[in-house]
């Protein structure tokens, strides 16, 4: 019989030392779990999206706090990140099934607030994770990744890839325009990038100042007899006191002329999760923008829609980089490859775990953490051979025989 390493060792993994252990998960649905003794909780835990690797890793973790605390888990996922219908089906199935606790990723917040303001207002904790909710009254706790600081992580990546500031733009292919996991990883990569390209572009303008103003020093010290009372002759008035003669205005008191402005830096897509509408909007970007030098996608679907495009376009390796989100098999490989740069990567199996057990302690009436922040790792083709790495990307070969 496999021996599972649950809380105990999934809680030490966060601290650096990893021991877990999972078993396979062959679906994004499964019904229940635990072993007998005692009155089950029962927590539904509502998923975003079928068919993604990363959601089948939560389930893993999520059963497998579901064994090892005695707990009626029921595990679904919505059809896709635009299915919010779905969502609220899930909902109402926990509440005419008397669930003791929901624990949910919304697809979008806005439209999920009516049904959970009800599921609240009943007394069942509910507990987000992966993407958290602006009012945060509506949950108990929230368990997952801090979106923003992993936007900043690819962000600060990112500013050391870029070879023109001025100049490069980078596309930026979001899975969502609604859920939070997607605008927090979009917000929280522009406010590291913008900055820097906003100094790039000061530490040209104060460069062109300085270049007009010597310029003109010069021009200056070789004034002709008949020349000191004004500029040279045949030179027009502003070429010794100011821009040269032509020059736009911005050229001495601002960045050069044609300098690229933060808000002309980012060109944002959103692919509603879909991984053929990632690629084509890329194909389209790069088409139309031959100077895109950098690419972050926000989630599994994206990065896959990106690479493929980046594979059909025929880029080598260094041409585009790309930094991604998650990491599926195939994602993994893009690395290897060299098509894909980085992966900016969750640990789905602490999420699902972890998420399962708060909610069953809200549901005993403990209090928790109001925010388990599982943390997220860069991983580029140098480091993904680590072990702590592999534990990550792949739960399932770390079962403890």
């Amino acid at each position: 019989m496999k021996k599972r390493v649950g809380f105990r060792a999934s809680r030490v993994y966060l601290g650096g030392i990893a021991a877990l252990a999972a078993f396979a998960l062959t679906a994004c649905s499964f019904p229940g779990g635990g072993s007998a003794g005692g009155k089950q909780k029962k927590i539904y835990v509502i998923g975003q999206s079928q068919g993604i690797q990363f959601w089948d890793n939560v389930g893993v973790g999520a059963q497998d706090a579901a064994e090892e605390f005695n707990l009626d888990v029921h595990y679904s996922c919505a059809k896709s990140l635009s299915d919010v219908q779905g969502q609220i089906t899930l909902i109402n199935e926990a509440i005419a099934q008397n669930a003791d606790a929901i624990v949910i990723a919304p697809n979008n917040e806005a439209e999920l607030t009516e049904s959970l303001t009800k599921v609240r207002d009943a007394g069942v904790p509910i507990v987000s994770f992966v993407a958290d909710f602006q009012d945060m009254s509506l949950r108990g706790s929230y368990v997952g990744t801090s979106n923003l600081t992993g936007g900043k992580i690819a962000g600060r990546h990112a500013t050391a890839a870029i070879q023109d500031p001025l100049n490069d733009k980078i596309l930026i292919i979001s899975h969502s325009d609604t859920a939070n996991s997607a605008t927090q990883r979009v917000g929280g990569f522009q406010s590291v990038v913008g900055p820097y390209i906003g100094q790039a572009a000061q530490k040209a303008a104060a460069e062109a100042r300085a270049a007009a103003m010597a310029a003109a020093e010069e021009r200056q010290g070789d004034d002709e007899e008949g020349n000191a009372g004004g500029p040279p002759a045949g030179v027009q008035q502003g070429e010794a006191g100011g821009p040269p003669a032509g020059a736009q205005q911005g050229e001495a008191g601002g960045p050069p002329a044609g300098a690229q402005q933060t808000g002309d830096t980012f060109i944002v897509e959103c692919c509603k999760g879909d991984a053929n509408v990632a690629k084509t909007q890329t194909e389209e970007a790069l088409k139309k923008n031959p100077d895109i030098k950098l690419i972050f996608a926000t989630n599994e679907s994206s990065t896959l829609g990106v690479c493929q495009a980046i594979q059909e376009l025929n880029y080598a390796p260094g041409d585009v980089t790309v930094i991604g989100f998650n990491a599926n098999d195939t994602e993994v490989q893009y690395l290897r490859s060299g098509v894909l740069d980085a992966l900016v990567v969750q640990n789905p199996y602490n999420i699902g775990y972890l998420s399962v057990y708060y909610a069953s302690q809200l549901a005993s009436g403990s209090s928790v953490s109001g925010m388990e922040n599982t943390g997220v790792t860069y991983v580029t083709a140098e480091n993904i051979d680590d072990d702590d790495i592999q534990l990550i990307l792949d739960p399932k070969k770390y079962i403890e025989k």
